[in-house]
């Protein structure tokens, strides 16, 4: 038995443009209203867990504390709530992720491990027209910091799901460069997808960019069976 993780934004949804704007009006709203972006490399650990602590650290020389994060997590969910409304073209999912979802499960099963919270990941994938399956293994960046954690996380729960001690190979599909070193760090083999056309994001991948959509199912079955460890 072999399994997939997937990650969801940029991955499975098109969705991290949407994401960095919530990230952004919150942290001015909450935070300090003189940050001017949000820049996925700036993070040490590019998860919404780590970068609400990092950004308070920034800004305002402190822990976060845990009242502000749940405080942090309603102002996200009120912002993707509105923007799904007035801005829909911000939540489509990436060409043929859906029918790769439902094609996989006879080979290789599925997991999803994402840097974002759950209700978070859970609205964009219900956004984007993604359906999964109630049972699927997701694993979030609830309580959690780093991306090593949240996919070693997706693997124990996978195990769990599928009732398996040990599976035969592991590749994990994401569009970040955290996620190619996340991968270098646990031994994972990795694909790159990169599905809205930013040159400089295909570049940071390098050889390890495949995708840009799923429509091609016996291409991405054959990166799966060729997928390497990323060595960074």
């Amino acid at each position: 038995m072999k399994l997939v993780i997937f990650d969801i934004d940029g991955t499975l949804t098109l969705t991290n443009h949407a994401d960095e704007l919530c990230f952004l009006r919150t942290a001015q709203m909450l935070i300090d209203s003189e940050i001017k972006e949000i820049v996925p490399e700036q993070f040490i650990q590019y998860t919404d867990q780590n970068i609400v602590r990092e950004l308070y650290l920034w800004n305002q020389g402190k822990e976060v504390q845990e009242t502000e994060i749940e405080t942090f997590k309603s102002m996200i969910k009120l912002h993707l709530n509105e923007m799904k409304v007035d801005k829909p073209e911000l939540f489509h999912p990436v060409e043929g992720a859906q029918s790769i979802l439902s094609s996989l499960n006879s080979d290789w099963k599925v997991a999803l491990a994402t840097g974002c919270w759950s209700f978070a990941a859970k609205l964009k994938l219900e956004a984007a027209g993604i359906i999964l399956p109630e049972s699927l293994p997701i694993s979030t960046s609830d309580g959690i910091l780093s991306r090593q954690e949240i996919m070693l996380n997706a693997i124990k729960m996978a195990k769990l799901n599928y009732d398996i001690t040990h599976f035969e190979k592991i590749v994990y599909v994401g569009d970040g460069i955290w996620d190619l070193k996340t991968c270098a760090s646990l031994n994972i083999p990795f694909i790159g997808i990169e599905a809205e056309e930013k040159m400089t994001k295909r570049q940071a991948l390098g050889h390890f960019w495949k995708l840009e959509n799923y429509l091609d199912q016996d291409f991405f079955r054959q990166c799966l069976e060729n997928a390497k460890i990323p060595a960074v």
